[in-house]
């Protein structure tokens, strides 16, 4: 590998599925500050595992500048998440972002290119993010690893991000540090980024709407939340809780737009959907672990909702994870 020390390198990897957003507000404002220091600053390369068009979630294709086998070090390298994270288990590509980050590299994230850091054995005693989606297999994946609700993370080399725009506020976050809040604004303006997410941000702006709610619903939307994984009924939790249900659901349906009883049912089935593509669990253990009262009652619910079995869901996305990462987990 060769070594280019009077430009800032940064190596910006793709896989299929890439989310095009993400990649565009990266490498947008990559450009942008490169112009705005003259072309002498930055530089930037796409990578892939071949060298061959890669298909983003969008039909778009980008050809690659460089593969891993032929790629220099770089002082940045950006991870861009996909749609399907299983396509992204690629022990070539973690190899890679391992000796890149060994080399002194910032090594960031977007989305689900967290896995792929966290594969690679980076994420141990730091702090990180990923789509919102993905956190609570995450942390059912690696307990030890610190995930934060946050829009972006950056802890020491390590800087990840929820995908989409908020990619380019984690850039702008690192780029800041390398140029100086000038840069970042001079760049920001030209891009009409007027307003910066701030990474302690929630990525949820609807559950911070939610606050509106009146105490007694807010405070039996956190316990459905909390208790995805559990087989209590909003029954049961209004009775444990002391809530007048009635008056609650109605609130609850007239702020959220579903009644409690869907709200939960759709959260089950959103972990149930992760939990067939990102493990190898059975499908009896998926209904356990989410609350469902057996196999049969899950397939049924998941059929309504997704229009296909679980067992169909999961033969069109791989798992990302072994079973016995969750098993022994412990």
């Amino acid at each position: 590998m060769r070594r280019i020390d009077n430009v800032t390198r940064f190596g910006v990897v793709i896989s299929n599925g890439f989310g095009m957003l993400s990649y565009a507000s990266v490498v947008d404002v990559l450009k942008q500050m490169r112009d705005y220091h003259s072309g002498r600053a930055i530089s930037w390369t796409t990578l892939s595992s071949r060298a061959e068009p890669v298909r983003a979630a969008n039909g778009l294709r980008v050809l690659p500048d460089e593969t891993f086998e032929s790629s220099p070090l770089y002082d940045y390298v950006v991870v861009i998440g996909t749609v399907d994270a299983s396509v992204m288990v690629d022990p070539v590509l973690e190899a890679w972002v391992r000796q890149q980050h060994s080399h002194g590299a910032t090594t960031c994230a977007t989305a689900s290119g967290t896995w792929v850091l966290a594969r690679a054995g980076l994420l141990a005693g730091r702090s990180c993010t990923l789509h919102w989606r993905d956190i609570d297999v995450f942390k059912e994946v690696y307990p030890d690893i610190e995930i934060l609700d946050e829009v972006y993370v950056h802890d020491g080399r390590i800087v990840t991000c929820s995908g989409a725009r908020t990619a380019s506020d984690m850039i702008y976050s690192v780029l800041g540090q390398r140029f100086g809040r000038e840069s970042v604004q001079r760049v920001r303006e030209i891009l009409f980024h007027e307003r910066l997410i701030q990474p302690h941000e929630s990525q949820r702006p609807l559950q911070e709407r939610l606050r509106t709610l009146s105490p007694p619903a807010y405070r039996l939307l956190q316990e459905i939340d909390d208790g995805v994984d559990t087989h209590e009924s909003i029954a049961s939790i209004c009775r444990r809780l002391g809530l007048a249900r009635r008056p609650v659901e109605r609130a609850f349906r007239e702020h959220v737009g579903v009644t409690p009883k869907q709200y939960q049912l759709d959260l089950r089935l959103l972990r149930a959907a992760n939990l067939l593509k990102k493990s190898s669990l059975a499908i009896s253990e998926i209904s356990e672990a989410i609350g469902f009262s057996s196999p049969g009652a899950m397939s049924t619910a998941f059929m309504a909702k997704m229009g296909c079995s679980p067992r169909e869901y999961r033969k069109m996305a791989p798992a990302l994870v072994p079973a016995k990462v969750w098993r022994n987990r412990e």
